[in-house]
């Protein structure tokens, strides 16, 4: 992280820097890499503190050294016993095994998922399983399943997703119930028993596991090939390989229950030497020996190595740094988990400025604090933590009645809003407020269709077009929105008065939408799409509006439904706001193409017959994945999923707990100084860019001592501080 200095002198006691924090997804080891963990078959039924099969984010161990903690992720394919994981970069998908070879002869022997109902059967047959999880839209793909469902015997049990049972796996067929002698636990040449590691060789493209049967090498489609039985020379034990580590023409195994790692060829398997760590100052007991070497992981970039130690207790197995020349290790901190593999994973574009946004729609609500309305929400943490993401205020949006949209325009830099709607009301006295304030009187009688510019940066607003602006001809009718033109599409031409009660004054334009529900943008059209009740409009940037189509969703012949919406370039994707649906039609005509049934996503509220309402739609720039706003049966428990346009596939990213009404991706610019003007004793410090929550920090001399905060953390783009009256002041701000 690099200070950004300003030029020239504040005064005679003061200095300026600006240090933007790493995004969430980069951790200080190394841009672009994030530690991740997977927890073993610890037997334990506290599925809420110790949860089992699970992925941990462990990124925090290095961002705030000391303080930091296990931070779940998911949960992943439950397959019975050992559990391991590996990251390829080739693909960049992470590998996780579990299963194991048959180790009994008793078709009654029972097992569980944590404290689940009992599995009557496991460990009687084969289960080695491979699959692949894409952890930016958290898919998962098998690769192999030695005992995938149904199981052609229906009294013993079947695990993980569908895929062939390995070639190297034998018996070639299951055995079933009666078959219970020691002759069908046979083993292949090349037939692992419980991967207990696995590390990814760039020279080899294909992973190294170690088991207690040696070592072998997998490859990405399943083929596995034994190496060799080395045994630790210290005990002469074969048995007890856990972590593993390609370093990269040699491999590093750590035991399971003893201080030491060895080096051995990875062709043949030939001891080379063998390490013994010493003790971590500060470490767990036992104090006198450094413990077993349970995961081993090297970070692609600063290529400093990680190892799990296990410690005298399950749940206090510690992040260790390892150095393989001496044998020092140094802790990291506690993981309070039984984490059994360790694995860096790509953070996927850790420079991408993207971030995804969303606002709050007009939902009835008073209480602002807790469902705040017209309001700009970061969603980003759903996408970058899967299922522990939280929706983060960033500030309100210009106050206008009805409903809300946003889309973001890349050509320049700035997020488009648009609310208010056509008049639906002959009643010059209904009655509407901002969530709570006082009440206006004529809410509805006129039309208010409104867009602006909103400067994601230094959160400033510009009025394109206002069908409502202030002052009203008639004083006893409302006016929202900031100054702006009236649009020429818009009927009637003038405003109608109070006393224009008769439906006549409600007329329509040609080109005039009702209420914009969701917009996107078209790079090709220099334009946005917008999706109304009335139909689909183009929206260009200075305020021009053009009637497209009312295409119906086939489904249910709705034409009133749009919702959701998004250019995916040359066609528009449509989601039903009302059910799980998201039809596809010609941008140019609006004539439909095809109807897409989404699925309900594994895990979300209720309804879970049916996916529910789409109710925004935006595609992340650079990945491609597609995100949307699922309607639940609860207005406030709105939730972001991913969208698998091809089969309906959905994945659940979170409950973001507010009345979403629209989503999109906007680029976020490097936080930055932008001013420093000093008032007397005071200093007025204004900043831009990055993301909020901000924190002012200060410290006396840039060589020595430390940042202390300056006040609380704020959304605010500025702050005013004190000078002091001698010495030297070094002002930072940091965001997310």
């Amino acid at each position: 992280m690099k200070p950004i200095l300003a030029p020239g002198k504040l005064g005679p006691a003061t200095a300026l820097c600006a240090l933007l924090l790493a995004p969430t997804l980069v951790n200080a080891q190394g841009a672009g890499w994030k530690l991740v963990g997977i927890t073993g078959q610890q037997q334990n039924s506290d599925a809420t503190a110790y949860p089992d099969h699970t992925l941990f984010d462990l990124d925090t161990f290095f961002t705030d050294p000391g303080f930091g903690y296990a931070n779940r992720m998911f949960t992943v394919t439950w397959v019975n016993d050992t559990q391991c994981i590996g990251y390829c970069p080739t693909n960049g998908l992470l590998y996780h095994m579990a299963g194991s070879e048959s180790y009994s002869n008793n078709p009654l022997r029972t097992g569980s998922d944590q404290n689940g109902p009992d599995v009557f059967g496991v460990g009687y047959q084969d289960s080695q399983y491979m699959e692949t999880i894409d952890l930016q839209t958290r898919r998962y793909h098998a690769i192999f399943n030695a005992d995938p469902c149904p199981n052609p015997d229906p009294t013993l049990p079947c695990f993980g997703l569908p895929a062939p049972r390995p070639s190297w796996v034998l018996p070639t067929e299951r055995r079933d119930h009666t078959q219970t002698g020691g002759e069908y636990r046979a083993r292949g040449t090349n037939e692992y028993d419980a991967m207990r590691g696995m590390a990814w060789s760039s020279g080899k493209n294909a992973f190294y596991g170690s088991d207690e049967q040696g070592i072998f090498k997998i490859t990405p489609d399943g083929d596995s090939q034994f190496i060799s039985r080395p045994a630790f020379p210290n005990d002469n034990k074969n048995n007890v390989s856990k972590g593993i580590l390609v370093i990269p023409e040699t491999l590093l195994i750590g035991h399971r229950d003893a201080g030491f790692i060895m080096e051995v060829e990875a062709e043949t398997g030939r001891v080379l030497r063998n390490l013994e760590l010493k003790y971590p100052a500060g470490g767990g007991t036992p104090t006198d020996s450094f413990g077993g070497v349970l995961g081993l992981a090297q970070h692609p970039d600063t290529k400093t190595i990680y190892a799990i130690r296990k410690t005298d207790d399950s749940f206090a197995r510690e992040l260790c740094t390892v150095d393989i020349l001496t044998g020092d290790t140094v802790l990291i901190g506690d993981m309070q988990q039984h984490i059994a593999s360790i694995a860096f994973v790509s953070s996927g574009n850790t420079n991408s400025p993207w971030r995804l946004v969303g606002i709050t729609g007009q939902q009835g609500s008073s209480d602002a604090a807790t469902h705040p309305d017209h309001s700009i929400f970061d969603l980003d943490s759903f996408i970058a933590d899967p299922g522990f993401g939280s929706s983060v205020l960033l500030f309100k949006a210009t106050f206008v009645n009805d409903s809300q949209s946003i889309g973001y325009c890349p050509a320049d830099g700035l997020l488009y809003h648009t609310a208010g709607s056509e008049s639906y009301s002959n009643n010059p006295q209904r009655r509407g407020n901002d969530q709570g304030g006082p009440d206006i009187f004529g809410v509805g009688y006129q039309d208010s269709q409104y867009m602006e510019t909103i400067n994601i940066s230094n959160q400033t607003f510009r009025a394109v077009f206002n069908a409502d602006p202030c002052p009203n001809p008639d004083s006893t009718l409302p006016c929202f929105g900031l100054p702006a033109p009236r649009p020429n599409w818009v009927l009637p031409v003038q405003r109608r008065d109070h006393t224009q009660t008769g439906g006549e004054y409600r007329a329509r334009g040609v080109n005039e939408y009702h209420a914009a529900r969701g917009m996107a943008w078209s790079a090709a059209k220099n334009a946005f799409y917008i999706s109304d009740e009335d139909g689909i409009f183009k929206l260009t940037k200075d305020g021009d509006c053009k009637f497209i189509g009312r295409p119906a969703f086939p489904n249910d012949n709705a034409n009133d439904v749009a919702k959701g919406i998004l250019v995916v370039p040359e066609r528009l994707l449509i989601g039903h706001r009302d059910a799980g649906f998201v039809m596809e039609v010609d941008a140019e005509t609006g004539a439909v193409g095809r109807n897409l049934e989404l699925k309900y996503p594994p895990g979300g509220g209720a309804p879970t017959d049916s996916f529910g309402g789409v109710l925004g739609l935006a595609q992340h720039p650079e990945t491609g994945v597609i995100y949307g706003i699922r309607k639940t049966d609860d207005n406030f428990h709105r939730e972001i999923v991913s969208i698998d346009l091809l089969t309906g596939d959905t994945t659940l990213l979170g409950d973001t707990l507010l009345h979403l009404a629209s989503i999109a991706f906007v680029e976020i610019p490097p936080l930055k100084i932008v001013s420093a003007v000093r008032n007397g004793s005071n200093l007025r410090i204004t900043w831009a860019g990055g993301r909020a929550p901000y924190q002012l920090q200060a410290r006396a001399d840039l060589a020595t001592g430390s940042w202390t905060d300056v006040g609380a953390s704020t959304s605010d783009l500025s702050a005013t501080v004190p000078i002091a009256a001698t010495g030297n002041q070094f002002f930072r701000v940091v965001g997310q």
